[in-house]
């Protein structure tokens, strides 16, 4: 028995205060018969009972809990009298002397449908008046509890709950009162009209009817934004008891979204609660991504430590892979719920995701442009790498922080209207989900670099054969200069398959974009995105000339190349006696005769 009630009569009256006042035998006491203060109770009531009514009750010496039970059941069994009320008013002291947890009742409705109306207008008749809406003494109670999140139970002093789903048509909004949603909750100056579709074809701002009664804060941590201006299928109304339909056949009962009004709009947002299955669906993205991450990590390190793969290049190739994997990790901890919703960590975790894959697809364009600047200028004078490798960073490393620096003035400075502003933190820890925004701050950068590296690499592709045609004579002649072109051939061919890789990658991100109906084509986009880590390792990392600089690196090429060079001479020489017994059979016919009567 954790928490036993001293079956004695109805609940306290609703007053937060603790008081000493007379109360009869009739009055529920919420009790823990197992904590110190709850055995002086039983003791004390038991004494006062026994000097009151003459009663003998036995003493046993055993301090278990089933003693405790019976001194509880001797003293509830016992009727009061008269002279009790005395006794109930000494009793009404103990309980503030020993602070043991009095009376309080349970709500008549769950907690998450019932608002705090401790704030409200006490009637004659007992009624409470607040925010418009009149409950009746069956619809409201003292509670001393309440629950962080709707999910974790906590003390907190008394206040009066009362149940606003059972006398109005409940609509629960994400912020508090008098909020709105922009980045985060914040305060309005006054309150934003919450303007919703009750069918197709009308509208109405649920403030101004005296049928819907408001209940607040996110039912869930984890909700997604619906579209209905990017998508059909994200066309929802509000049911006549509160629920929510999504495209005419989805309901979704009131505990499981929630409307946000707006500042720069007068139609308010839905925020639906992800359900188990999509929530399984929605973390397997995440997932792959952190599974690529390891490829990305090992080809970065494998050009790190060795020194001769630190060229302009295998930096340029480094930057890439770093921007990425990057990238992939702080997205995929966003996703998974690892900051806190409209959190500052969540935040700057945002604009972090934004810059990596900023960086990863700049310095992609890199490389692009130094495969077409070195095929351009086969024949010139060529500046060195360091110089080069400064002025690549300046461009790879400046336009993306030129970007996030656009981004965090837009959202804290109202240079921008905030239709325009990219809004990191409002319903994601990304930028909103709105086309506009996600075009102007992620996929208009995205289509003018792609756009770039396929006339960068096709130009270079039409250069590579006019120059093969042209050397076929020089070939002979110059052999550096034929190795040298071999070598930039080379290197182009391995950056086109990059490109390849990660432009249809990325192509297919935009297509998905464009296209929101198509399901697999998300599946086909969130798959190549899984394995990018893998494909570059294999490219970059997973090649015969790599892996001879590792062998060399770590002494592993000088054991294999004398084992070559052992099995090679055995090799050689068993031909060279297999040989030498052949002709000395064909020049000699009387050691044959012999080896034949043998």
């Amino acid at each position: 028995i954790n928490r036993t009630r001293v079956a004695l009569g109805s609940c306290y009256s609703n007053r937060p205060t603790i008081v000493c006042v007379p109360i009869s035998y009739r009055t529920k006491i919420p009790l823990n018969l197992f904590s110190n203060r709850g055995i002086a109770f039983l003791l004390v009531f038991r004494r006062l009972r026994e000097k009151e009514n003459g009663l003998q009750v036995s003493r046993s010496s055993s301090s278990s809990s089933s003693g405790i039970s019976a001194e509880f059941r001797s003293v509830s069994r016992t009727v009061p009298t008269r002279r009790t009320m005395y006794d109930g008013r000494i009793l009404a002291c103990l309980l503030v002397l020993f602070g043991v947890r009095y009376s309080v009742c349970s709500l008549p409705c769950d907690f998450i449908d019932s608002v705090n109306i401790t704030d409200g207008e006490r009637l004659p008749n007992g009624d409470i008046r607040h925010n418009g809406v009149i409950y009746n003494a069956t619809y409201y109670r003292t509670i001393d509890y309440e629950y962080a999140d709707f999910a974790t139970k906590r003390n907190v002093p008394n206040y009066i709950r009362g149940c606003l789903c059972a006398v109005r048509i409940c609509v629960r909004l994400c912020c508090g009162e008098h909020e709105y949603l922009a980045r985060r909750c914040l305060p309005a100056e006054q309150d934003r009209p919450i303007l919703v579709n009750v069918s197709a074809m009308e509208a109405i701002n649920l403030r101004n009817h005296s049928l819907y009664g408001f209940l607040y804060g996110k039912p869930c941590e984890q909700v997604y934004e619906l579209m209905p201006e990017d998508s059909p299928a994200d066309e929802w109304v509000i049911a006549r008891n509160g629920s929510l339909i999504i495209a005419e056949d989805l309901l979704i009962p009131r505990n499981q979204y929630c409307l946000a009004p707006r500042l720069n709009s007068t139609y308010a947002s839905g925020l639906v609660c992800f359900t188990s299955t999509e929530e399984f669906k929605y973390n397997l993205y995440p997932i792959g991504m952190l599974l690529s991450v390891p490829f990305l990590l090992l080809t970065f390190l494998v050009y790190a430590c060795i020194p001769d793969l630190r060229n302009m290049h295998g930096k340029s190739l480094m930057c890439y892979v770093l921007g990425l994997s990057v990238g992939y990790t702080v997205l995929s901890m966003v996703q998974l719920s690892v900051f806190p919703g409209a959190s500052a960590s969540c935040v700057i975790a945002g604009y972090i995701v934004y810059f990596s894959f900023m960086v990863s697809f700049f310095w992609l364009n890199v490389m692009s442009f130094d495969i077409y600047w070195t095929f351009k200028g086969v024949t010139g004078v060529r500046s060195s790498d360091t110089r080069k490798f400064l002025l690549y960073s300046l461009y790879a490393w400046g336009c993306p922080i030129l970007l996030v620096s656009t981004a965090i003035m837009a959202d804290f400075t109202d240079w921008l209207p905030v239709y325009l502003r990219p809004q990191f933190g409002t319903t994601r820890c990304l930028f909103v989900e709105n086309k506009l925004i996600e075009f102007l701050y992620l996929y208009m950068p995205l289509l003018i670099l792609v756009f770039m590296n396929v006339v960068y690499f096709f130009i270079t592709a039409l250069r590579i054969y006019k120059i093969q045609c042209e050397t076929s004579m020089v070939r002979r002649g110059d052999s550096k200069r034929h190795t040298k072109l071999d070598n930039d051939r080379d290197r182009f061919g391995l950056y086109l398959r990059l490109f390849i890789v990660m432009g249809v990658t990325w192509s297919l991100e935009i297509i998905s974009w464009l296209v929101d109906n198509n399901a697999w084509i998300f599946y086909v986009s969130d798959v190549c995105n899984c394995i990018q880590g893998f494909l570059i390792f294999a490219l970059f990392v997973l090649k015969q000339k790599i892996k001879r600089l590792i062998y060399k690196k770590f002494g592993i090429r000088e054991i294999r190349q004398e084992q070559k060079m052992s099995s090679c001479s055995t090799r050689t020489t068993a031909t060279m006696v297999s040989s030498y017994h052949e002709s000395t059979k064909s020049d000699n016919p009387l050691v044959a005769q012999s080896n034949v009567a043998a």
